[in-house]
């Protein structure tokens, strides 16, 4: 962010593109950790017999075509 916005006059862009940042960061940190946790916590521990897509690797899909 120095390179862009650089001098004087963008010291505030500056600061808010870097407070944004962090908090993108810590944002999309929390949300992964949630979702491990809730990956974890699934108690499906039954095979899929009938060749179709186990729920949870449908659920990790789902989720993470979201995120995007």
């Amino acid at each position: 962010f120095e390179a862009i916005f650089e001098g004087k006059a963008c010291t505030d862009m500056r600061d808010l593109a870097v407070s944004l940042t962090k908090r993108l960061a810590q944002t999309a940190h929390e949300t992964f950790g949630d979702f491990v946790e809730a990956v974890e916590k699934d108690a499906t521990k039954t095979t899929v017999q009938d060749g179709t897509v186990h729920p949870l690797t449908s659920y990790v899909i789902n989720y993470v075509k979201f995120l995007f």
